[in-house]
C-alpha cells in the first residue's frame, strides 16, 4: 500500500498536466506493475541520449533546470 502511494505521487509530480496523471494514476490502479513498467518505458524513452538515467526521477521542467547547472554537468576532464 506504501509503495502504491509512493508511486502515485512521482507520478503527479513528474506530470505536466492533472489530466495525464490522473490518467495514469488510475491505469496504475487498474493494472499494477504492468502498468508502472509501460509508464517508466515511456520515461525512459523520452530522454535523449546524452542524458543521465538519474532523469528520470525528476519533472520535465526540473529536468531543465538541472542540464543548465554547472554542478551537475559531466565535465569531460574528470
Amino acid at each position: 500500500m506504501q509503495c502504491t502511494v509512493a508511486f502515485q505521487v512521482w507520478i503527479a509530480y513528474k506530470e505536466s498536466s492533472w489530466t495525464s496523471a490522473i490518467v495514469w494514476i488510475l491505469l496504475f490502479q487498474c493494472f499494477g506493475s504492468m502498468a508502472l513498467c509501460v509508464y517508466l518505458l515511456w520515461q525512459l524513452n523520452r530522454l535523449s541520449p546524452e542524458q543521465p538515467i538519474s532523469l528520470i526521477l525528476f519533472s520535465q521542467s526540473d529536468r531543465d533546470l538541472m542540464s543548465s547547472d554547472p554542478l551537475l554537468i559531466e565535465h569531460s576532464n574528470a
